[in-house]
């Protein structure tokens, strides 16, 4: 069977990468709910690694842009405010007007508009206001205004220079925040600096054709870097502690695209399992935007007070709560699909990867 298919009518959709991009975002929907649950320790620590879809994120954004077909770089800012922005900011100005009768967060206009004017990422009090996910939007802004540089930096540079600079770049940056001590402040441990190292990776793997002959090592080699990815996290934290979790995102990267192969071989044998990825991918952006005020919402009713980070539910409840999110998250993806589509004037021809919802991020 072919590593590529066809998907709603796209010969040049390449279905991992969509089936990839799925399964992020339902892992850190899944990630950002167990936090609420009571988990042996050990299993709780094993939920983290699901957290690793936000930087399957990251690399499936720089692999899918890397297939732009933008004319100009007007053009090319142009989609990425249709396609991301426009999405967020609705998602944004919702909850905020919904958060003034419910007040599920304590922030009010000053947040709202720091959103808004996309300072937020330089201020740590509202980076991760109106929901702690939020973060990942300074990030992948600060991503778009890098893109050029990493063309500029591909065009000249041999792909081993080009990749090994980012890591280089990445992990003294790491090494910086340490030295500081300011790598719990998402501010800076959340700069598209940090994550240079997976732009330049998904930048690569599209030019040089590096997914087909990934998938085709088999389910064997990647059970093996599965099992590589874990000892590394695991002997990291044994030697370093929580000073060496600042390096565990190579590891964690590692476990999640080896976890994510494996997934997308069982799906070959049983079709549910690709099925239900490239679903959720259809309208995975619009999911990430809105589940946590949807599970936000649904503690306050459960428990009759205002979610904090010592709220426990049962696991029953998040399943629940998933498909409250999965539904609000529908919803909001076709009143944000008609809103674009309503538009004047003409409409953006989307990336391979992404849809006019914008799922690149």
């Amino acid at each position: 069977m072919s590593v590529y298919k066809s998907v709603a009518a796209k010969p040049d959709k390449q279905v991992f990468i969509s089936f990839g991009r799925g399964l992020s975002m339902f892992t850190i929907v899944l990630c950002h709910y167990l936090q609420f649950v009571p988990l042996p320790p050990l299993l709780a620590k094993g939920t983290l690694l699901a957290g690793g879809g936000v930087y399957a994120f990251l690399f499936i954004s720089s692999y899918g842009l890397s297939f732009s077909r933008a004319s100009s770089w007007a053009d090319f800012y142009r989609k990425r405010f249709r396609s991301v922005l426009l999405p967020y900011y609705l998602a944004l100005t919702l909850i905020f007007v919904l958060n003034l009768a419910v007040g599920i967060y304590p922030e009010g206009w000053p947040a709202y508009l720091s959103h808004v004017l996309l300072y937020k990422m330089f201020y740590e009090p509202y980076v991760q206001s109106f929901g702690a996910h939020f973060w990942f939007i300074s990030t992948i802004v600060q991503f778009y205004l890098l893109w050029p540089l990493l063309l500029a930096l591909a065009a000249r540079l041999p792909v081993g220079w080009f990749v090994g600079l980012a890591f280089a770049v990445s992990l003294l940056y790491t090494g910086l925040l340490l030295r500081l001590g300011v790598q719990q402040q998402r501010v800076w441990a959340s700069s598209a600096v940090q994550y240079a190292w997976l732009f330049a990776l998904g930048l690569a793997a599209a030019r040089q054709r590096w997914v087909p002959r990934l998938l085709a090592l088999g389910p064997v080699r990647h059970a093996l870097l599965l099992a590589a990815g874990l000892a590394g996290t695991l002997l990291l934290n044994q030697l370093a502690g929580a000073r060496g979790n600042s390096f565990n995102d190579y590891f964690i990267f590692l476990v999640f695209a080896a976890g994510a192969m494996l997934l997308y071989g069982l799906g070959q044998r049983v079709p549910a399992v690709l099925r239900f990825g490239l679903w959720v991918e259809s309208f995975g952006y619009s999911l990430y935007l809105t589940h946590l005020f949807v599970f936000a919402l649904y503690l306050a009713a459960l428990t009759g007070a205002r979610p904090n980070a010592y709220t426990r539910v049962g696991l029953p409840h998040v399943l629940v709560a998933l498909a409250l999110s999965f539904g609000v998250a529908l919803l909001f993806d076709k009143l944000v699909k008609w809103l674009l589509t309503a538009q004047p004037g003409p409409v953006a021809l989307p990336l391979p990867a992404p849809t006019p919802a914008g799922r690149e991020v």
